[in-house]
């Protein structure tokens, strides 16, 4: 390969391109392409070979966990070794974060939760109301969407989010793509969790862990974990584009004050992500219980399902000594030692990882 198309590579592939997987229009468009990618390669190594599955696009995982001399493996060579380390920690993100759009799809009609403070019931979608005035906040009964309305801040909200979603028609991020990148930072965040809580326990551990904010920068690769103080967040989070939508700060602003004023009620995750070529401030609301929640281990989901029940709820949520890290189970302890949380994805991956190997091999695909 010409040096010069290397360095395009790398820079487009590894430093580009990683800033906006962000989006799920992105994440499937890049699905699209690696598959056209690995099925040229394949065709130019052995002809015909491309169409041995039916023209279908092949997500296995060859590339990233095998490697031995397939087809795929074989005209990588040809790269310099930065280009191939970039093209498969590319290619890697990429499938996650697809595999993060299926994770999306199941979980967002199980978990929802009540927004009045005082109830934030989880139950499946089905057996909850919309508001109708902004169709995004759910509640489980009519007299917990009128405590929300009179006394839970939703009045003032619901309104911003109306005008939000006007000025929406006349921007570049589609209603898709910000559903999307929510619940990526909601499951990033989770699945780093045992991170997260060593970083607490260093840093701040007079202060209990919903009165920190959480703090992803997807502007960097991998992306960066930290957390703040919910006191300090003006000092964390300055105004970053011109052109940022007043409306959007003053949402921002209420969610930010709607936590302080129901202290363990609610915790905040702010995403750092590309925007056209710039960089926009997104905050994410969880409920409180978010610090003590993980998702079920290998023997607890079913294959094609997930189960979104919330496990091991510790009493006194939020809550921990003064110096220590948050009371857990000894299940967290072998998650601290990685830094991650198994979750679904990591299921799925895992899966597609052994179908893989196995269809090297000649054997039929069993998970």
């Amino acid at each position: 390969m010409d040096p010069e198309d290397a360095d395009m590579i790398v820079s487009i592939v590894g430093k580009i391109l990683v800033r906006y997987l962000v989006y799920r229009s992105v994440v499937l468009s890049v699905k699209t392409a690696v598959a056209r990618v690995r099925e040229t390669r394949a065709a130019e190594f052995k002809g015909s070979s491309a169409k041995q599955d039916g023209g279908k696009a092949d997500w296995g995982l060859k590339s990233l966990k095998e490697r031995h001399d397939t087809e795929d493996e074989l005209q990588m060579k040809k790269w310099t070794p930065e280009a191939r380390r970039a093209w498969r920690r590319f290619e890697h993100l990429a499938i996650e974060r697809y595999l993060v759009t299926i994770h999306m799809k199941v979980v967002k009609k199980k978990a929802v939760t009540c927004d009045n403070v005082k109830c934030q019931k989880v139950d499946e979608k089905n057996n909850f109301m919309r508001c109708s005035s902004c169709s995004n906040t759910m509640y489980c009964s009519r007299e917990c969407q009128i405590t929300a309305w009179k006394e839970g801040g939703h009045k003032l909200v619901c309104k911003l989010k109306q005008k939000e979603m006007q000025e929406g028609r006349f921007q570049s991020i589609s209603e898709g793509d910000a559903a999307f990148f929510h619940h990526l930072a909601t499951r990033d965040a989770r699945h780093h969790l045992p991170l997260l809580l060593r970083l607490a326990s260093a840093s701040y551990p007079q202060l209990s862990l919903t009165d920190l904010i959480i703090s992803i920068d997807y502007m960097k690769h991998p992306p960066k974990f930290t957390v703040y103080p919910l006191s300090e967040h003006e000092k964390h989070c300055p105004r970053i584009a011109s052109d940022t939508s007043a409306n959007a700060e003053a949402r921002n602003e209420e969610l930010i004050n709607r936590a302080r004023q129901n202290p363990g009620k609610y915790g905040i995750i702010q995403s750092r992500i590309a925007n056209g070529q710039g960089m926009q401030m997104v905050l994410s609301v969880v409920t409180g219980t978010f610090w003590n929640e993980r998702e079920p281990r290998e023997d607890q989901v079913p294959e094609g399902e997930w189960n979104s029940e919330n496990e091991g709820n510790l009493k006194g949520a939020g809550k921990r000594r003064k110096g220590r890290r948050a009371e857990s189970d000894d299940s967290h302890d072998e998650d601290d030692i990685r830094g991650t949380n198994v979750d679904g994805v990591d299921m799925m991956m895992a899966r597609m990882t052994l179908n893989g190997l196995l269809k090297a091999m000649g054997e039929p695909e069993r998970f």
